[in-house]
């Protein structure tokens, strides 16, 4: 999943989605409609959850080089990893609530 926010003297958007193909043409197509003259005044933040694919990551990494070779400033980054190694905010089967039985 990404989570991208995006920047412009015509406004921001806040947008997340899986790291598809669809989602991410969807992510470009947001930049491309908030964009001004200069595409140096957009800027699109983007965070890659993980643990995620390496496809993923190449379409994301794609998408990025393309934005930039627009003009568009780009940051990226990845989600931290939660101590246990899990995802952050995902409960573990270890840490679930006990199960209540059917009578």
């Amino acid at each position: 999943m990404f989570h991208a926010r995006i920047v412009s003297p015509r406004g921001s958007l806040y947008l997340a989605a899986e790291t598809t193909p669809y989602d991410l043409e969807n992510l470009r197509t947001h930049v491309r409609d908030l964009r001004v003259a200069t595409a140096a005044d957009t800027r699109v933040e983007l965070r890659v959850d993980r643990p995620s694919s390496d496809a993923a990551y190449r379409r994301v990494s794609t998408l990025l080089q393309q934005l930039e070779a627009e003009g568009v400033q780009t940051s990226f980054s990845l989600s931290p990893i939660a101590p246990s190694g899990g995802e952050i905010g995902v409960l573990s089967s270890s840490s679930r609530l006990p199960q209540r039985r059917a009578r």
